[in-house]
């Protein structure tokens, strides 16, 4: 786990090991990276990393909650200046992620995906414990499918637009998406 610290030097420790791991990503493969050749990269004691992090996914983890908690803060100013579109997921998450997106595509290139869902399943339920959904009996009796399902899909359309180098901009994906979702109920689906 990491140890998240607010105090400057730690602030500054941790970004000059998460810039040293990002340099060495550029150079080899995650699998390959070592604490040493972080620590020597970012010109700094052993100690000072343990301080911080146990691991070097902690590292990326950390990255990716402050990048989610951003996105947090950037939904709510998004439904308040578009109060009409507060339905929406979609649309908003793929416009942060289009700005915002060199953690998820260092997490999908180390094939940590499995970080992006824990920081995304903690969003999502945010999301959902403070949205009307909760009237939704239907949804209510069995939340956790519904979440899940969210999450599922949320983490497959992320990933395979980080690997298709966000060639699509965001409005046009999120329209994309909806589209075959409605159209997606005129057939018979292998779930």
């Amino acid at each position: 786990m990491y140890q998240k610290k607010r105090d400057k030097r730690s602030i500054q420790s941790s970004d000059w090991i998460y810039e040293a791991l990002k340099q060495l990503m550029t150079e080899k493969d995650y699998s390959q990276i070592t604490i040493t050749e972080i620590v020597n990269t970012a010109n700094i004691g052993r100690t000072t990393f343990y301080r911080n992090f146990d691991s070097i996914d902690d590292v990326l983890r950390l990255r990716c909650l402050d990048a989610f908690s951003h996105f947090r803060a950037y939904c709510i100013d998004y439904y308040l200046l578009n109060p009409l579109e507060s339905r929406t997921f979609l649309k908003p998450f793929l416009r942060y992620w289009y700005e915002h997106s060199e953690i998820i595509e260092l997490l999908v290139k180390a094939h940590r995906e499995n970080i992006i869902k824990e920081c995304l399943a903690a969003e999502v339920d945010f999301f959902i414990q403070s949205s009307t959904i909760k009237e939704n009996e239907i949804i209510c009796t069995h939340l956790n499918y519904f979440i899940e399902m969210r999450i599922a899909n949320c983490m497959s359309i992320l990933t395979e637009w980080i690997k298709n180098g966000k060639d699509i901009p965001p409005d046009t994906l999120a329209e994309i998406i909806e589209l075959q979702v409605k159209e997606s109920y005129k057939f018979t689906l292998f779930i």
